[in-house]
């Protein structure tokens, strides 16, 4: 089957791209098309670093994005990767960064699970997002237990498509690229958290299930003040495909 043919019903014009692996000398602009597309635009980001930045000086938000940064530049140097390609143009549309996690369980697997929180930042500020947030959401459902005979899985990280390439079907091709090079690797579930509406209906076309669905008004911060009070409600759904 032809890799793309799954995704001819969204109304991608097929021919003009392709997913494929990074190379390895791509693997540095990973990083800057994360700041300037994902970092700018993700839902629960922008939603509270925007409702904080008046309150916070310039090299405090320099700091945060430097963290940010930091926080994936291993991700990004090591983990697999694939890029959406405009064949017309060579441009990279969009791309998906998965992190492969291991059972602690099987102790023949020497285990490199990465954890963000285990990163020591600068910016206290980005430390305690990552705590409070990002640690909460990834916690929140505990796939090695629920599916105690799996020994790897993949973690969605990240899934963006750049301003110039949305509704084309571009996030929904890429969920299903992830999917079939798991399972050509033989790793037993792929799961993440979808903050967009656009890229929760990708997953879902391709067959992830919702296993919780947290609400944004439950987070806290350290002092036990909710995070993103003001803010709109929104559900973040915490998703799973067993391969």
């Amino acid at each position: 089957m032809d890799r793309f043919e799954y995704a001819r019903s969204y109304s991608m014009p097929l021919e003009d791209y392709e997913i494929r692996h990074v190379e390895e000398q791509e693997r540095p602009s990973i990083l800057d098309h994360m700041m300037e597309h994902f970092f700018a635009n993700e839902y629960i980001l922008t939603t509270y670093f925007e409702k904080i930045r008046p309150s916070i000086s310039e090299q405090q938000w320099q700091d945060i994005k430097d963290s940010f940064r930091q926080v994936h530049e291993d991700i990004a140097m090591n983990e697999p990767c694939f890029f959406a390609v405009h064949r017309p143009t060579r441009e990279v549309a969009g791309y998906i960064l998965p992190i492969i996690e291991r059972n602690p369980k099987f102790t023949s697997i020497e285990s490199n699970n990465r954890e963000k929180g285990d990163v020591p930042l600068k910016s206290e500020i980005m430390s305690n997002w990552f705590a409070c947030v990002l640690d909460v959401i990834c916690s929140s459902v505990d796939y090695f237990k629920l599916y105690p005979e799996i020994e790897t899985i993949l973690d969605i990280d990240m899934v963006c498509i750049f301003p110039n390439y949305g509704n084309r079907g571009l996030a929904t091709a890429m969920i299903r690229f992830a999917i079939d090079w798991a399972k050509s690797q033989k790793i037993g579930l792929v799961h993440g958290f979808f903050t967009s509406q656009y890229a929760r209906r990708a997953a879902e076309r391709v067959g992830f299930k919702s296993c919780k669905e947290l609400d944004i008004m439950s987070f806290r911060d350290p002092e036990g003040n909710v995070m993103y009070a003001g803010t709109k409600p929104h559900v973040i759904p915490v998703m799973a495909y067993l391969c």
